[in-house]
């Protein structure tokens, strides 16, 4: 749950200045983790926080009614607090908005993202803290998906800030759980469309703003008993199994990024993360299910 207590947010301020000074800024070399391991700095971005117009995280097991604790002005004062920390260490450092996916367990994108960006007065102040608006497009298929870019796209726009980019943060369909679920897919299906989309979103990344794309997730886990108990589909939407064997969509992935498949991410490594070599004006990973 978001700190919702100014010592809450101060707190938060200082660890996040304290990540953007052990990972960037790159350009300059001046992460301390670049100079302790001696590896070569990659470019860094920060995320803050993640679907906080849902109740999934503060509110008990299927609560339905629940409605998150944090409300928009409050997650607008953490975005404040730490993405001032954060560029008075690296005043260039990339910034985005949490991830907002839409929920029955919470708010709708449009009422928590109006509410953050307040009135048009705030919201042209509030946009220089960051880069990006970040969403969870899960859909039934890439059109769908594009069709939640473009809502985000001109909500952001109608609230005062008509130069927003997109950041899609999450996109994945489940190889298993409920067959009947709008995110269920075939493997074959999968494969179809991660290249749907991912083409989707580099075509249209102009028109709609997207920076950015990741796959969610690297690789299937193990679902947790209330998961398993309403047939979920989250926990299958790695591009490998949970054996370590590639998915058909980790070929896709490869095919659109460039990256080279290998032969798996191994049974016992799902925490390790995938990074392709994107096109030069697109940004297109593989996310761990944390």
């Amino acid at each position: 749950m978001p700190p919702l207590s100014a010592a809450g947010r101060a707190r938060f301020a200082a660890f996040a200045r304290r990540a953007v000074e052990r990972y960037g800024p790159v350009t300059d070399d001046s992460g301390s983790f670049w100079k302790e391991t001696g590896l070569r700095p990659v470019p860094v971005a920060w995320q803050l926080w993640n679907e906080p117009n849902g109740s999934r995280y503060d509110c008990p097991a299927r609560a339905d009614k629940c409605r998150p604790k944090a409300t928009p002005v409050e997650y607008r004062k953490l975005v404040e607090a730490a993405a001032r920390a954060m560029r008075r260490v690296h005043p260039r450092a990339r910034i985005g908005l949490a991830g907002l996916a839409e929920t029955k367990r919470g708010m709708s994108i449009s009422t928590f993202l109006r509410g953050v960006y307040g009135s048009k007065s705030t919201a042209r102040r509030f946009a220089r803290l960051f880069d990006a608006v970040s969403v969870h497009p899960y859909a039934t298929n890439a059109r769908d998906v594009q069709a939640v870019v473009g809502y985000v796209r001109a909500l952001a726009r109608r609230a005062g800030d008509p130069s927003a980019r997109l950041w899609l943060t999450e996109i994945g369909w489940g190889t298993g759980g409920n067959k009947r679920h709008f995110a269920y897919a075939t493997r074959a299906e999968q494969a179809e469309k991660l290249t749907a989309t991912f083409r989707a979103a580099l075509k249209g990344r102009r028109r709609y703003g997207v920076d950015m794309a990741i796959w969610f997730s690297l690789q299937d886990r193990e679902p947790t008993p209330e998961e398993r108990a309403i047939g979920h589909w989250q926990p299958h939407t790695g591009l490998f199994a949970k054996s370590g064997a590639r998915k058909p969509s980790w070929r896709a992935f490869t095919r659109i990024t460039g990256g080279l498949q290998g032969t798996g991410v191994g049974a016992a490594s799902s925490t390790r993360s995938s990074r392709a070599r994107a096109p030069a004006d697109a940004i297109v990973a593989g996310r761990t299910d944390p």
